[in-house]
């Protein structure tokens, strides 16, 4: 039996996503620049003066000889103006301090939802902010709201909005960011994702999360903050997929849900934009059969065809990954349906990392497993049978990916703060974090079929150096037997 070798890889980052020293603004501490005081005692003052004059003029108007009909009117009159004068006058003095813009911010009436799977932007001129989603996670005596978000330049001294179903005033918090993935470069602007924390002082979670500058500024953004629920029985095996293949052919993608199935992941949830007709048919058939869940993302439409798709890509692997932290145990983290981590000495995921475990003498399981992934290239097919199958027809691949390099993770979502494409980019902290394990590639290792250009490459050439790898023919009669099925009942 081959030897497995595993090394601890370092943390990257880690961080606490409700530390203690994240309290609420300190009354002390004037967001808007008010001296309330002083503002109150001008107020009176001006009202004080409108008063009066107000009285000498209708006083003045009831003396004289007019009808009680007439009377009547001119006092309806004479009242409105001296509301709408003190109302202007007001106003004036209010927007003059920074007040009304703060008091428009703490009323929730004023503020409306938007739809969950819309972006919301942060209007101002110093940067280009959208955010994505709002989640609440508890951890511990910790508690805190993450925002997903993405924009040109790291937003500085931004303010949380926490707004709870019992009071139509919120808490004031300070955001924190982390920045977790330098994306694009368009037109001399980085494009960059980061998310913001938000540290809960209550015991519940807050309903909806605003977003605004450091000067109480009108906030433009109002989140629902989604909450992740915890089910019994809690599923082993779960793959945060985000799709940027519009068109594979109904074949592949049968292919790989069904050895998936086979490896013994439990369910799969799909993030995508834009499917084929015939995508379409065969995910939501298994959509019906309760082994997909998908969901849809818009693109923002701001930075560029490809850009968009990568921001995506990202933003909702960690979207995945905080809304089921609690309804999976280990999450897969694949991009799309042209990769798949295969065993090599096991039947199934439970196995294999049984063994890890064992084998390294682990009392609790590792946090994260980090899989080397290989290139099988779709030039030339080493085998015609069977027609349907990717992985049982290219057999030659490239070397593995080299040491710490071009990696797919299996995660415990309870301890991994941010996704970064594969892996696990920050932990919660260092000691919820015991390990992060390697496995060497004889134990398992990540097949990525990808496409090469026929025109521009000779085939033959290509192949010459590459190994033969023959893993996949323990599972030919099993999974073939279950594509051929499930390729009957969709009459494809």
């Amino acid at each position: 039996m081959p030897v497995l070798t595993m090394s601890r890889v370092p943390v990257i980052k880690s961080k606490s996503i409700g530390s203690k020293h994240s309290q609420l603004i300190d009354e002390e501490e004037n967001l808007c620049g008010i001296e309330l005081n002083g503002l109150y005692k001008k107020i009176t003052k001006k009202i004080s003066r409108f008063s009066k004059k107000a009285r000498k003029r209708l006083q003045k108007w009831k003396a004289g000889e007019k009808t009680k009909r007439k009377r009547r009117g001119t006092t309806a009159f004479v009242v409105s103006w001296i509301l709408i004068y003190i109302i202007i006058q007001t106003c004036k003095l209010l927007s003059s301090t920074d007040y009304l813009v703060c008091l428009a911010k703490l009323n929730r009436t004023l503020i409306r939802p938007h739809n969950v799977h819309s972006w919301q932007s942060i209007h101002d001129r110093r940067r280009d902010v959208l955010l994505y989603s709002a989640h609440y996670r508890p951890l511990g005596d910790s508690r805190a709201v993450h925002i997903l978000a993405v924009g040109t330049g790291i937003p500085q001294e931004l303010i949380c909005l926490l707004w709870y179903a019992d009071s139509f005033f919120p808490d004031v918090i300070k955001a924190t960011t982390l920045n977790h993935d330098v994306d694009e470069v368009k037109k001399g602007r980085i494009v960059e994702q980061f998310f913001f924390t938000c540290a809960c002082n209550s015991t519940q979670p807050p309903i909806y999360v605003s977003l605004t500058g450091p000067r109480c500024s009108v906030p433009t953004t109002f989140l629902q903050v989604q909450v992740p629920q915890k089910e019994e029985p809690v599923k082993e095996f779960g793959i945060c997929m985000s799709s940027t293949n519009v068109n594979v052919h109904p074949y592949h993608i049968i292919e790989w849900m069904e050895a998936h199935q086979m490896f013994g992941i439990d369910e799969i949830t799909l993030y995508y934009h834009t499917f084929s007709s015939n995508m379409s048919r065969v995910l939501n058939q298994y959509q019906k059969d309760g082994f997909v869940r998908l969901n849809y993302v818009s693109v923002p439409r701001r930075y560029g065809f490809w850009s968009d798709f990568k921001i995506i890509s990202s933003l909702s692997l960690n979207d995945c990954m905080w809304k089921n932290m609690y309804r999976y145990h280990y999450i897969f983290i694949l991009l799309n349906f042209d990769e798949i981590v295969i065993p090599r000495i096991h039947n199934n995921y439970s196995a294999l990392l049984d063994y890890v475990d064992r084998t390294e003498g682990l009392v609790v399981p590792a946090t994260s497993y980090l899989f080397q992934n290989t290139v099988f290239n779709l030039c030339a097919a080493d085998t015609k049978d069977p027609a349907f199958s990717n992985f049982l027809r290219y057999l030659k691949r490239d070397p593995p990916s080299e040491e710490m390099r071009d990696f797919r993770s299996l995660v415990n979502p309870r301890y991994c703060l941010s996704l970064f494409t594969h892996y696990c980019h920050s932990f919660v902290s260092v000691e919820a974090m015991p390990w992060t394990v390697k496995v060497h590639q004889h134990v398992a290792l990540t097949h990525h079929y990808h496409n090469v250009n026929k025109k521009k490459v000779n085939c033959d050439n290509m192949k010459k150096n590459l190994a033969v790898d023959r893993t996949v023919d323990r599972f030919r009669k099993p999974l073939s037997k279950r594509c051929e099925n499930r390729i009957m009942q969709h009459k494809l």
